[in-house]
C-alpha cells in the first residue's frame, strides 16, 4: 500500500502510521510512569511498597501506581472507590482479564515475593499501595 507505482513512498501513509506509533509509545510511557521520580519524593508510601516486597520484585512499581492513584482519596469512601476501580482499569490495561474477574477476591493479601504475572496479582499489588497511602 504504502509504495506507489512510481516504487517511491506515500508520504500520507507514514505520517499516519507514525503518528499511530507516537500516540501508542506516548501512552505505553504514561501507563508505565509514577508521580514521582524516585522513592524519597513518593514519601511514605513509596517506601511502604519498597519494603513490602522483595528488592527485585517488579511488583513495587504497580504498588507506586497504587500509592498514585490514592492521593487524596483514601479518607472518604466514595473516593477510595473510585481510587480501587482505578487499580482495576490499571490492571485491564496491563494484562487481559475477564469481565468481573477482579470484582470478588477473597484474599487481598500480599507478600514479598508476589510477582505481577496474572490480573490478580497486579490488582492486589496496586492495592497494596492504596492501602499504605495515608491521605
Amino acid at each position: 500500500r504504502c509504495v506507489q507505482e512510481t516504487g517511491g513512498i506515500n508520504a500520507e501513509y507514514m505520517g499516519k502510521y507514525f503518528f499511530l506509533i507516537n500516540i501508542f509509545l506516548s501512552l505505553q510511557q504514561r501507563m508505565t510512569q509514577n508521580a514521582w521520580s524516585n522513592k524519597y519524593q513518593g514519601g511514605f508510601c513509596y517506601a511502604a511498597c519498597q519494603e513490602v516486597f522483595s528488592w527485585y520484585n517488579p511488583s513495587i512499581a504497580v504498588c507506586r501506581k497504587g500509592c498514585d492513584f490514592g492521593v487524596g482519596r483514601v479518607n472518604d469512601p466514595k473516593e477510595r472507590t473510585i481510587a480501587e476501580d482505578m487499580c482495576k482499569a490499571y490492571t485491564a490495561e496491563l494484562m487481559f482479564t475477564f469481565k468481573g474477574e477482579l470484582d470478588n477476591l477473597d484474599d487481598l493479601r500480599v507478600h514479598a515475593d508476589m510477582f505481577p504475572k496474572n490480573p490478580k496479582n497486579i490488582y492486589r499489588a496496586c492495592l497494596a499501595g492504596l492501602r499504605r497511602q495515608k491521605y
